[in-house]
Parts: structure tokens; sequence; C-alpha cells
């Protein structure tokens, strides 16, 4: 967390500019919390045209329930599970449990929500 600022993403985009033009990050606060808060589309990144970093209300205390609702609202294309990873039996379970989540919002026909990918663009 303490390279997540411009000049610290900045250093990190140098890094892989031959394969990545944009750094897009997701700061986990519970600082930005907002009640009023409905759609991705209201939260507004600190940065540049190439760095962007979005403050997401988020708790390290988080329930299973708010995790899962997290990664519903979010969309994100891809989950690099940091828990339950130490084989491939573990990771596969995980990947499948992140799948399960969002099959779970696509079955429900809840509104479309802005993809975390097109925040880079």
């Amino acid at each position: 967390m303490k390279k997540l600022n411009l000049q610290g993403l900045h250093e990190y985009r140098s890094k892989l500019r031959t394969e990545y033009n944009n750094v897009v990050a997701i700061e986990p606060t519970g600082w930005t919390y907002n009640d009023k808060m409905v759609s991705l589309d209201q939260i507004k990144p600190k940065g540049n045209k190439e760095i962007k970093i979005y403050g997401l209300p988020y708790s390290e205390h988080s329930s299973y329930l708010e995790l899962k609702r997290f990664v519903q609202y979010i969309r994100p294309d891809q989950i690099l599970p940091t828990v339950n990873n130490g084989n491939p039996a573990s990771r596969r379970m995980m990947e499948a449990l992140f799948e399960s989540w969002m099959n779970e919002d696509k079955a429900e026909n809840k509104p479309k929500q802005t993809k975390i990918g097109a925040w880079a663009k």
C-alpha cells in the first residue's frame, strides 16, 4: 500500500512500459464510503491520463457477503486469490467460488454496471 501513489505507480508502470500503457489502481479504504454512491460512474479517480487511482469503500475486516458484493459491483475480468492459493486444487476452488459470484449476479438480471476495465480508458 505504501507505493499506491502517483510516484510509486509511475515507477511500476515504467518497468512494464512495453506491455502496458496505463495503470489502474484500486485503493481499498473505508474513508471513501458514501451512502449516496450507487454507481461506479460516481467514483472519480486521482491521477492523470496514464495512471488512475480509484478509492473504493472496502475494509480488510469486510464480511464474506461484503466481499462478494464488492466483486459483483466492480465486475473484474480476473481475480487473483491471495489466500488459499498454496496448491492448484485450492486455487481452482477459489476461482470457482469467484466465478459462481459472477454467474449469480448475471442470473439475477441486475442492471449492468460499468466493468472495471473501462476505467482505464
